[in-house]
């Protein structure tokens, strides 16, 4: 059984008794934290794409160079 799972089982189980436990509290953050990684990743390789990649994808220059600097924590 992988640590995500056990997270699941245990954070569901207390979750019918109201108050959320330090389990619920770190599952929360670890999601938190793995988004925040994403949005890093996914914006240091928009920097890094071609005009050609931006132009399939739809986006000008301008708009990648507003999403690329925004901090991790920004949506």
């Amino acid at each position: 059984m992988n640590h995500t799972a056990v997270v699941r089982i245990v954070s569901g189980d207390h979750a019918r008794f109201g108050a959320p436990t330090w389990i619920d509290w770190m599952a929360s953050a670890l999601r938190v934290v793995e988004t925040w990684r994403q949005r890093h990743r996914t914006r240091r390789q928009l920097a890094a794409a071609d005009a050609r990649i931006l132009r399939d994808v739809g986006i000008s220059e301008a708009q990648r160079f507003i999403e690329s600097n925004k901090p991790f924590w920004e949506k």
